[in-house]
């Protein structure tokens, strides 16, 4: 009869109804666990973001301190440099001094009959003429 077909039908909609709503619910179940798997990777990513931001803070911070290293070292050898060159000067300077005195003691004249030492000049000697009397030399 039309009643029971219709309660044969209405029962058969329930049927597929609640596997529906079973399946419906598995997938819901499903989607929770992927999205929990999801939140523990990212707080794992999170993680490994802190640290690799971490180690690049120190290595700038290391970075930083090579490069003071490198300009004290530059300083250094460009004071060590100008050190040079003032010893580089100095001796010239004192080349010139020696060899201009070796040309004065070449002059000296000792004259040991006045009992007294002279000191003869070049022309071109800017010093005057000097005689020690009772000298060393």
């Amino acid at each position: 009869s039309r009643s029971a077909a219709a309660a044969q039908e209405i029962k058969k909609l329930i049927e597929e109804s609640d596997s529906k709503v079973t399946e419906g619910s598995r997938q819901v179940r499903d989607t929770g666990d992927v999205i929990n798997g999801m939140v523990d990777d990212i707080k794992q990513l999170s993680t490994l973001v802190q640290e690799i931001s971490a180690a690049t803070i120190e290595q700038s911070s290391g970075i930083e301190q090579v490069n003071q290293a490198v300009t004290q070292m530059d300083q250094m050898t460009q004071q060590n440099a100008s050190l040079v060159q003032e010893s580089n000067h100095a001796t010239q300077s004192l080349a010139q001094l020696s060899n201009q005195l070796r040309q004065l003691v070449a002059h000296f004249r000792i004259n040991q009959t006045a009992g007294h030492a002279q000191v003869s000049l070049p022309a071109s000697a800017a010093a005057p003429r000097v005689s020690h009397q009772h000298s060393d030399f």
